[in-house]
């Protein structure tokens, strides 16, 4: 077999990975426990907060993201455990 077959072979094979590797992480995505609040700030989500994915609406969590709805910049981040008080506020203790 010539390189130049080699390398053709190889990316395709690469290639044909692509949309299964983009759509694994999407769908596990969705599965995982989410607050969504109107603002974060540092450590802490507040205002309209709304718990999903099966995240608790009140007391401590442990893996979950936070997220902001407002503002021209969207704050994700992922939380390994926290306190939720929905409406509120959700404060994350230890981020991941």
């Amino acid at each position: 077999m010539s390189i130049r077959r080699f390398i053709a072979s190889a990316a395709t094979a690469t290639l044909a990975l692509i949309p299964v590797a983009l759509a694994a992480p999407a769908a596990h995505a969705q599965d995982v426990p989410t607050y969504t609040c109107d603002v974060v700030q540092f450590d802490t989500g507040l205002g309209r907060c709304v718990a999903s994915n099966g995240a608790p609406a009140q007391g401590p969590f442990t893996n979950a993201f936070v997220t902001s709805r407002l503002g021209p910049i969207p704050t994700i981040f992922f939380c390994a455990e926290g306190i939720a008080n929905t409406p509120d506020s959700v404060f994350c203790a230890v981020r991941a």
